[in-house]
């Protein structure tokens, strides 16, 4: 069941409003903290479900919503660079694309051979 009160959630949540924040600062700082904030997200995609597995938290629809979230979240960062002009459209279009496809196919992978585990 889904619950802020089990750590893996926690973790999954924090760093994309700062990526935010800290980006559109506009300063060395900034970027800094931005780039801080891309890379404790993407350590804590990973944390949060060794902490999940580990405190057999692990459920059908946190396989789901794990890496829908995980787009969502990157899919964020990449409006961010457009709206800042450093990245096109077709850039993010193809980039979101992309990640949906590598996430979704694991998942259908792994359902047609009755296991929990993508590669």
């Amino acid at each position: 069941m889904f619950s802020f009160r089990q750590p893996a959630h926690r973790l999954a949540g924090t760093a994309l409003p700062v990526f935010i924040v800290a980006f559109f600062e506009e300063s060395v700082a900034g970027y800094a903290i931005a780039l801080g904030a891309t890379v404790f997200f993407e350590a804590t995609d990973w944390f949060d479900g060794f902490v999940a597995r580990m405190t057999d938290s692990v459920s059908d629809l946190g396989k789901l919503l794990d890496p829908l979230c995980d787009t969502l979240s990157r899919f964020t960062i990449f409006l961010t660079f457009l709206a800042a002009g450093i990245a096109p459209l077709w850039m993010i279009i193809c980039l979101f694309y992309r990640d949906m496809m590598v996430a979704y196919s694991c998942r259908v992978g792994a359902a047609k051979r009755r296991s929990d585990e993508c590669p």
